[in-house]
């Protein structure tokens, strides 16, 4: 079992999270959701404790417990004060190998997480994510968010969950993060008899997900009278532990990364047509070890849309065929190297970071390494890996607005295809 550990010689608490190999990713089509179903839904009462009497216990314990699973891991998060330690790791026990998956309780939470999809289905954000998800991960085992659809949810029972569970959580697919006093560092064997009680399994093998659209597409979620039009536009991404990555990051600080980016100077400050933009890597499925997404954001009033859209495409091709000049990049240098400081300045940041090493293979360096290893970057090579590694050929853009303005508008930006959905 692998243990990855960071000490913390004035903290009170240990702090551990427990991350299994499964996720939504592994939900069977006719199943989306199960994998976070089963997650929260053991917090809903063990064979001996109902929902109530666990939760106070835990609360007794000055403890918290949070479980809720991801495209590809679900992952248990537990902070307790360190002289209950022990006393907490026999209710965790008691989770663990005894769950209730009632057949009340399974409905109650499925109700309850049916009624919380429905309800970021209001959220235009949320409609444009759902959007382009399907559109450039369909057919995929990353089609479907995390947290399943209502439709799908409402075929899955509690004996299935159960099933669920049993072939998902093993002892042989886990590993454990720990911040902690060095003498809790010490006692890793108490939770490693736990863990170990689970049963082994198979492990789950992934590739992750890729971008899957072959030319420029726009997808439109038609709703009328919005105030704002979200808009994600993605091109294929990197992964995680890219050898580009510092260049990449320089590039992204300037166009969108930034409060002062392009992006924020061109649509917002100065022609006031949004309320905000933003580029990233990790936005819409977080940081992955496969090349994923690029994505820019942004939500500018409806009545500017047709004005900032076209302009936000525009202010890509130029950063790609252009990329940056001398005073941005030293000015981006500068923030990211010394920001880097800020990213490593405690004992659960540089377990994160330990953590995304493990997971992705991004490397874990030190302030002085990654000051050593930006000093080595230069304009010409940011520019350079800028125009080799973004493509235009390849896209998608997600909105969601009103089709008899939004469509003409791709159409007129020669948009291969452009396709309406009433809903996602």
């Amino acid at each position: 079992m692998k243990w990855i550990t960071e000490r913390d010689t004035k903290t009170q608490l240990v702090h551990f999270r427990i991350y299994f190999n499964v996720g939504s990713s592994d939900d069977p089509v006719e199943q989306a959701g199960i994998a976070n179903l089963m997650a929260r839904s053991l917090l809903w009462g063990t064979k001996k404790k109902g929902q109530l009497e666990f939760n106070q216990e835990i609360e007794r314990l000055g403890a918290s417990l949070s479980v809720g699973a991801g495209y590809d891991r679900t992952v248990f998060s537990v902070t307790v004060l360190q002289e209950n330690w022990l006393k907490f790791l026999a209710l965790f026990r008691e989770m663990l190998l005894e769950p209730a998956f009632s057949e009340d309780a399974i409905q109650r939470l499925k109700t309850l997480i049916q009624g919380e999809i429905q309800s970021q289905l209001q959220d235009p954000r949320y409609l444009v994510s759902r959007a382009l998800t399907k559109k450039a991960l369909g057919g995929t085992h990353y089609e479907a968010p995390p947290e399943g659809r209502v439709e799908t949810l409402a075929r899955i029972s509690a004996a299935q969950v159960s099933e669920h569970y049993r072939k998902s959580i093993v002892s042989n697919e886990c590993f454990v993060a720990m911040v902690a006093q060095q003498s809790y560092l010490d006692q890793t064997s108490a939770l490693e008899q736990v863990l170990s009680s689970l049963p082994s399994g198979k492990a789950n093998e992934r590739s992750g997900p890729a971008f899957g659209v072959r030319g420029r597409k726009a997808v439109i979620v038609h709703k009328k009278e919005m105030s704002t039009t979200p808009v994600f536009f993605c091109v294929p991404g990197f992964a995680d532990n890219d050898k580009d990555r510092l260049e990449l990051e320089i590039g992204n600080f300037i166009f969108g990364g930034d409060f002062t980016s392009r992006l924020i100077r061109e649509l917002r400050a100065k022609n006031g047509w949004t309320y905000g933009a933003s580029s990233g890597f990790g936005s819409l499925m977080g940081r992955q070890a496969s090349t994923s997404f690029y994505s820019i954001y942004t939500f500018p009033s409806s009545e500017f849309a047709h004005l900032a859209i076209p302009k936000a495409l525009e202010l890509f091709s130029d950063y790609r065929s252009k990329g940056l000049d001398a005073e941005e990049f030293e000015f981006a240098q500068s923030a990211l190297t010394e920001g880097y400081a800020l990213q490593v300045d405690s004992s659960g940041k540089r377990l994160a970071w330990k953590i995304r090493e493990h997971v992705h293979g991004r490397p874990y360096l030190s302030f002085d390494q990654h000051k050593q290893a930006m000093k080595k970057i230069t304009l010409e090579s940011v520019n350079q890996v800028v125009a080799k590694r973004f493509s235009l050929n390849d896209s998608v853009v997600a909105v969601a607005g009103d089709e008899t303005i939004l469509k003409p508008l791709f159409e007129k930006e020669k948009f291969d295809s452009v396709e309406v959905l009433e809903n996602v």
